[in-house]
């Protein structure tokens, strides 16, 4: 079974330079068992682009690329966030998606 929840937010957005980059991205396997890696890659593209994740209770917390990967042990359900900014000198135009990430249970 796949239960995948996605949602989208402008978190920040200076008008002057365009609107933020889309902040799709994907995240798999999607459900994983406990202790086995999860790969997630931002699809959007671009030179001036900053990519920011998160992913609280993961073994790698954060990161700065397009791709990120980490894994999770414990919590049955997780969150990755992903922030994408387009930069253009000092300004910014930035947008956030959340996945969430299901551990599957143990055979026991």
């Amino acid at each position: 079974q796949k239960c995948v929840e996605k949602s989208a937010f402008v978190s920040v957005n200076d008008p002057s330079i365009g609107p933020p980059p889309e902040t799709a991205f994907t995240c798999a396997p999607n459900p994983v068992r406990s202790g086995e890696p999860v790969a997630c890659a931002a699809l959007a593209a671009g030179d001036a682009l900053k990519w920011t994740w998160d992913a609280p209770g993961g073994s790698t917390l954060t990161g700065t690329e397009k791709a990120f990967a980490t894994t999770f042990t414990g919590t049955k359900i997780n969150e990755v966030t992903l922030t994408i900014c387009k930069v253009v000198g000092e300004k910014q135009a930035c947008a956030t998606a959340k996945q969430t990430v299901l551990l599957l249970e143990d055979a026991t």
